[in-house]
C-alpha cells in the first residue's frame, strides 16, 4: 500500500509541475483547481518543491478582488536535462531547463561507421561532458539524458530494432551509455523526440494535438495527443515512409519497391534527376530546373507534390492533429513550394488545420529527447525526500 501511495504522490507532483509550467506564475488555489487535487495536497507539494529548490514564491500576486494570493513559479536553473541526437554524420547536443527552454546547443561532425557501439558511447560521453563544461552547467543539476536515434526503437527495452540510416539492427547502446553518464538514460526515436522539441520551439501550447513530418534522406512522422507521444505497437507509429504507393516503383532501402519515401526524400529525388542530367548536385538544382519549366524536373516535382499532399492527408486522417509541422533537410531547398502546397491542402474543403513549414529544426530532436527525459525523471529528484 505504501508503494502505491508513493506512486500516487509522484503522479500528483508531475501534474503539479506540468500545470505550473503551462500557467506560470500561478497561485496555489488556481493550481489546485486546474489539477483537481485538494488545496492541502497542493500546499504540501509546493512546500516540498520549494525545499528542493525547484519552485519559488514570486513577488507577483494574483489580481482581482479580495485577498491577493502569492504566486508560484519554477526556478529555471534548478534542473536540466541533456539531449543527444545520433546521426550518421553528426552528433547534436542540447541542454534544456525546467521551463523546456534550450540553453545550449552544439554540433560535432563525425562518421558513425568509424565506431563500435562502445567506442561511440565513449565519444558521446566525452563530447557531452566537454559541452556541459563549456556552458558552465553544473552536472549535478542534470537529471537525465535523452538520446534520439533514427529508426524503430523499442520503448520498453530501449533497443534499436532497426535503423537504416545508422545501419543498426537489434543494437543496444544503453548498457554502454548508462555507466558513463551515471544518470537515467532514455533512448528514443528521433522523430518522436522531434515533435516535443518542435512544440517547444514554436510555443505550441500543451493540450494542442500536433504532428510532425520529417522529410530528409528518410521520411517519418510522429504525433502527440494530450502531451503523450503516440507510440503504437513496437513504438513504430509514424513510420509512414514505407507505405507502398507504387507497386512497381523505385527500390527502397527497406528492400521493397514503391515506398512513399521514394517519392519525397532527398537521395531518391537526386537519383531520379541524374537519370536526365548527371550534373545535378543538390535539390536546389532540381528546384531551379522546375522553376525553369524543364520537363523532367516538372515531372519529378509533380510526383513530389502528389506524394506530399497524400502524406499530409495520411497524417490528418490517422492522428487528427490541430497542427502539422513540416521539417527536415528537404525544407532547406523547398520551403516556398512546401508552404504553397500546404496552403493548397489547407484550403481544400476548408480544412481547419494549421501547417507550419519550418527551417529552424536542426536541434529539435536533441531538444525533444531532453524534454522527454526530464518529463520521465523529474520526480527522481525527490527520491531522497519523504513524500
Amino acid at each position: 500500500m505504501k508503494k502505491d501511495q508513493v506512486i500516487i504522490k509522484k503522479s500528483n507532483i508531475k501534474l503539479f509541475l506540468s500545470a505550473l509550467l503551462e500557467h506560470r506564475p500561478i497561485s496555489r488555489t488556481e493550481l489546485a483547481k486546474k489539477i483537481d487535487i485538494s488545496p492541502t495536497s497542493v500546499t504540501r507539494i509546493s512546500s516540498l518543491l520549494i525545499t528542493k529548490g525547484l519552485i519559488a514564491e514570486t513577488d507577483t500576486t494574483s489580481k482581482g478582488v479580495g485577498r491577493h494570493a502569492v504566486m508560484l513559479d519554477t526556478v529555471s536553473g534548478s534542473a536540466y536535462a541533456l539531449g543527444i541526437e545520433i546521426k550518421s554524420t553528426a552528433l547534436r547536443l542540447a541542454v534544456t531547463n525546467l521551463h523546456n527552454d534550450c540553453v545550449a546547443v552544439k554540433v560535432i561532425n563525425y562518421n558513425v561507421f568509424d565506431y563500435s557501439l562502445e567506442a561511440l558511447s565513449e565519444k558521446i560521453h566525452t563530447e557531452a561532458m566537454l559541452f556541459i563544461a563549456e556552458n558552465h552547467i553544473d552536472y549535478e543539476k542534470i537529471i537525465a539524458v535523452g538520446v534520439a536515434v533514427p529508426g524503430i526503437v523499442n520503448h520498453t527495452s530501449s533497443k534499436v530494432e532497426l535503423s537504416t540510416q545508422l545501419k543498426w539492427q537489434d543494437q543496444d547502446i544503453l548498457p554502454y551509455l548508462h555507466p558513463l553518464f551515471n544518470k537515467p538514460v532514455i533512448i528514443e526515436n528521433d522523430t518522436k523526440a522531434k515533435i516535443r522539441g518542435e512544440k517547444a520551439l514554436h510555443n505550441i501550447p500543451d493540450g494542442v494535438d500536433s504532428a510532425v513530418l520529417s522529410i530528409g534522406n528518410g521520411l517519418s512522422a510522429a504525433a502527440v495527443s494530450r502531451e503523450k507521444v503516440v507510440r503504437g505497437f513496437r513504438n513504430a507509429a509514424g513510420e509512414i515512409g514505407h507505405i507502398t504507393v507504387e507497386a512497381d516503383g523505385v527500390l527502397c532501402d527497406c528492400g521493397r519497391t514503391g515506398c512513399l519515401q521514394t517519392r519525397l526524400c532527398n537521395k531518391f529525388l537526386l537519383t531520379e534527376a541524374r537519370k536526365y542530367n548527371a550534373e545535378i548536385n543538390s535539390l536546389a538544382d532540381i528546384v531551379d530546373a522546375y522553376n525553369s519549366n524543364v520537363s523532367w524536373a516538372v515531372d519529378i516535382m509533380n510526383k513530389f507534390r502528389s506524394a506530399y499532399l497524400m502524406t499530409l492527408d495520411i497524417l490528418e486522417s490517422c492522428y487528427n492533429p490541430a497542427v502539422i509541422i513540416v521539417s527536415g533537410y528537404v525544407v532547406k531547398y523547398m520551403k516556398p513550394l512546401l508552404e504553397l502546397w500546404a496552403g493548397e491542402y489547407s484550403n481544400n474543403k476548408n480544412r481547419n488545420i494549421t501547417i507550419i513549414v519550418t527551417l529552424a529544426s536542426d536541434h529539435t530532436a536533441a531538444v525533444g529527447s531532453s524534454i522527454i527525459a526530464l518529463d520521465e525523471h523529474i520526480t527522481d529528484l525527490l527520491d531522497d525526500i519523504n513524500i
